[in-house]
């Protein structure tokens, strides 16, 4: 599944036949999105909940198809679901060495709602 963030909603791209298509619309979903640099030891985790719900109007669906990246994945995914942003959590962690020479993990967070 591929997303991106347009104009304040988390755009899914799906397939028709999806679970995600098949159960979420009109609900209160929580989406979280990870990176994680294994070279640079760091990573972030954001969590945000909102409703989802599925596209149907026309431009809206060309508009996104024009925003989000081509799917890698085999298949027809043309099918678009939304997700307000009412609350999002995330959090950055960063493997470095405190004063003592010692590692230490320094965690930086955020929340919103």
């Amino acid at each position: 599944m591929d997303f991106a963030v347009v104009d304040g909603l988390i755009v899914l791209r799906t397939t028709a036949d999806s679970t995600v298509v098949r159960r979420v619309n009109g609900v209160i979903v929580a989406f979280e999105a990870d990176v994680l640099d294994l070279a640079a030891c760091s990573g972030w985790s954001v969590t945000v909940t909102g409703r989802a719900a599925l596209v149907t109007d026309p431009e809206t669906i060309v508009l996104y198809r024009a925003v989000l990246p081509v799917p890698w994945a085999p298949g027809t995914r043309d099918t678009f679901v939304t997700i307000t942003t009412e609350f999002a959590e995330g959090r950055q962690v960063r493997r470095s060495m405190n004063t003592s020479g010692r590692e230490a993990v320094d965690v930086g967070g955020f929340r919103r709602s």
